[in-house]
């Protein structure tokens, strides 16, 4: 009787680890994020997914205010001679202080506002509306 188990457990565990490969290598070839975009840039409904750049210069966020889709990001670039940071009024995202010619990205994956403020100068104001 124990032969016959052992047997079975044999076959059973190369089979399940089979299995477990093949489901993930569909997986990763389809290529879907669980957020609905897909590994190539592409979101759901067909359409790249959009990199919107805001400059910080001269104490200001520009465009002070973006309208993103669900996937896309938001790339904040500091062009000022200052030390600048990113953070959402929420706690939803944040960045370090960002040197002259730093960058940071952020990728929006629900809808929503979402304002934010530098953390280091917080009269600086932007706001992101995620559709």
């Amino acid at each position: 009787m124990f032969g016959n188990l052992i047997a079975l457990r044999r076959i059973i565990g190369p089979v399940v680890a089979a299995v477990c490969l093949f489901v993930c290598a569909v997986a990763q070839a389809d290529g879907v994020r669980s957020d609905g975009v897909w590994s190539d840039g592409v979101r759901a409904d067909g359409v790249r997914a959009a990199q919107v750049t805001v400059t910080i210069g001269n104490f200001v966020f520009s465009p002070a205010s973006v309208t993103l889709h669900k996937g896309d990001s938001t790339i904040f670039v500091n062009g000022d001679d200052t030390v600048h940071s990113v953070q959402s009024d929420d706690g939803t995202f944040h960045s370090a202080g960002l040197d002259t010619g730093d960058k940071v990205s952020f990728t929006f994956d629900h809808p929503g506002t979402f304002t934010y403020h530098c953390g280091l100068h917080p009269f600086m104001q932007g706001k992101i509306v995620v559709e």
